[in-house]
């Protein structure tokens, strides 16, 4: 996978686990486990998208 394309992916894998973790966030509160797994899973996903890009 070209390092353009890779980027492509994350900021779209970034942007659909945004929205998950909004919608859990709202039904389920912000304590709740999936709530709480949701974020830390976009928190990998931003710091990927970082390194990638060399920050």
């Amino acid at each position: 996978m070209t390092e353009e394309k890779r980027k492509e992916r994350l900021i779209k894998e970034i942007n659909k686990k945004r929205r998950q973790l909004d919608d859990f966030a709202k039904k389920k509160g912000l304590n709740h486990d999936a709530t709480i797994k949701c974020s830390q899973e976009l928190d990998r996903l931003i710091l990927e998208w970082l390194k990638v890009n060399h920050f």
